[in-house]
């Protein structure tokens, strides 16, 4: 009697079992796959984080200059001014400890001749005297700035950088504002996730980003960051980007 397999009726039947077969496997093979795939998706995101803050130290120096014939009487004249300047500062309520003085510049001045053109003849001196001041009276220090063009009346002239304001406390908070930026990046991770019926895993990477101060209400932004110091009020923006696992 003749096996089943040798018997032409059953070769259909043998064909097709062996074809499902196989065809199971593959099914199965490419589910595993695409299992795996699932399994290694990420998402990517960026948080932020924003606090106001207000400078809590100022500081502001500002130049005087006088020339003269000789260097002694530029001498005299430019130590006259700074001594005025120095006690206007003291007036508008710095101290000692909060005012420094520079070293004194001199600049040879040198006449020139009927073209227009330098020679080696000098006609005198021109002594300039720094004068700056550092202090955590923030106000105090912005109203001297503004109050300065009085010395004029005395005969002073006072040529004056633009003052700088700082946050001390930059280094914790921004500590601080990046575990912020960090709660806001998984928040908006878990937001795009449930959108797609996925939740997120655990965190696979994340680095910071730029740091930006900037002056408040400003909109401008830096690919490499901002460091505002010509206001007293700003805005601190911390930027983290993180991955997370999908589920």
């Amino acid at each position: 009697m003749a096996s089943w397999f040798e018997d032409k009726r059953f070769f259909p039947l043998g064909l097709t079992i062996f074809m499902g077969l196989l065809l199971s496997a593959f099914i199965l093979k490419m589910g595993l796959i695409e299992f795996k795939k699932l399994d290694n998706q990420s998402l990517s995101v960026t948080g932020s984080a924003q606090q106001d803050i207000t400078s809590d130290l100022a500081s502001w120096q500002c130049h005087v200059s006088r020339q003269g014939a000789t260097l002694p009487i530029a001498y005299r004249a430019v130590k006259a001014d700074t001594k005025k300047l120095i006690a206007f500062f003291k007036k508008q309520g710095m101290s000692d400890d909060e005012i420094t003085t520079k070293p004194v510049r001199t600049s040879t001045l040198y006449q020139r001749n009927h073209n227009g053109s330098y020679t080696n003849v000098i006609e005198g001196y021109r002594l300039t005297q720094t004068v700056a001041v550092r202090s955590k009276q923030v106000d105090k220090l912005t109203q001297l700035v503004n109050n300065v063009s009085s010395l004029i009346e005395e005969g002073i002239g006072v040529d004056g950088d633009t003052p700088q304001y700082f946050y001390t406390k930059l280094n914790g908070l921004k500590v601080e504002m990046l575990g912020k930026a960090m709660e806001n990046a998984r928040d908006r991770a878990k937001q795009m996730a449930q959108s797609t019926g996925s939740n997120i895993g655990v965190i696979r990477n994340a680095h910071m980003g730029v740091f930006q101060i900037t002056p408040r209400y400003s909109t401008e932004v830096s690919d490499y960051g901002i460091s505002d110091t010509s206001s007293k009020d700003k805005t601190v923006t911390a930027v983290v980007n993180a991955t997370f696992g999908l589920q």
